[in-house]
């Protein structure tokens, strides 16, 4: 029965950690969508900030293991490199008109 209760309560923490991970991919992804839509802001500079923090935490942290309640930096900035890569090559264009506006 203890042994019972105990993976009872292993998965549960593990779909908590899922759940957390999903939440910081929205809010990235949901910060992306809000600078691309600015119209003024390339949500590029995520990828860029994210990059920074992980340099200066002497790249530690860089995947996502099964027990992250966060998910990885270098995950992260991937994610959102893959947002990029998925856009238009008109849409990658307008980004880099924005830079030289800025």
């Amino acid at each position: 029965q203890a042994v019972g209760e105990l993976l009872i309560q292993s998965v549960d923490w593990l779909g908590k950690q899922s759940f957390s991970r999903r939440d910081e991919y929205q809010a990235d992804e949901t910060s992306w969508d809000l600078l691309y839509h600015s119209q003024r802001y390339d949500p590029r500079a995520l990828q860029s900030l994210l990059t920074k923090l992980w340099n200066l935490h002497n790249k530690q942290g860089g995947r996502t293991s099964w027990d992250s309640t966060h998910p990885g930096t270098l995950d992260r900035i991937d994610f959102l490199n893959d947002k990029y890569q998925s856009l238009t090559n008109s849409e990658k264009r307008t980004l880099q008109r924005r830079n030289t506006i800025s």
